[in-house]
């Protein structure tokens, strides 16, 4: 909804929308060649709330290999007003209400990413801001599929990791 105090219009560059583009084929692809022997990870392309107005990325199914252990994520970014804005893995209660509340409890930060609890029903992963600027100022869409791609699969398996232990 476009409120009439909201004077500024937006503006981009079309080279940009070429970026964002590029940007969605890494993700894609990123989340689409996890390494099978970790886990799986498959992308919900049906998923109505892949991109909307404040979010650009993919709804995953992760799935642990030696377990039954399966995860509903979102991944990609947020750019909500008031919110962190960036590049995360998003666990959420509603798709995940078995083990949302283990995995908020033992999940902790790492260096590949920064955990955010400023919404109850929203488990954040966050890349560092450090880490995300070295993957905006690569020049070559493998390295910084290569660098995401090593961030995500951390996140991923925290999160299994935190649900497995609170499985025990």
């Amino acid at each position: 909804m476009l409120i009439n105090t909201e004077q500024r219009a937006f503006r981009f560059e079309i080279p940009t929308l070429l970026s964002f583009h590029k940007c969605n084929v890494v993700l894609e692809y990123v989340a689409s060649t996890v390494p099978k022997d970790r886990f799986s990870s498959e992308i919900n392309y049906k998923a109505k709330d892949n991109n909307g107005t404040h979010w650009f990325g993919y709804r995953c199914s992760i799935k642990e290999l030696n377990s039954n252990l399966s995860l509903y994520i979102h991944f990609g970014f947020i750019f909500l007003p008031n919110t962190k804005v960036g590049l995360m893995v998003e666990l959420d209660r509603n798709n995940n209400l078995q083990v949302y509340e283990q995995i908020w409890d033992q999940i902790e930060d790492s260096s590949f990413y920064k955990v955010n609890k400023e919404e109850n029903d929203y488990l954040k992963l966050f890349i560092p801001d450090d880490h995300l600027s070295q993957v905006m100022e690569e020049q070559s869409a493998v390295t910084q599929a290569e660098l995401v791609q090593k961030y995500f699969i951390s996140c991923c398996d925290a999160l299994l990791r935190a649900g497995r232990k609170g499985n025990k």
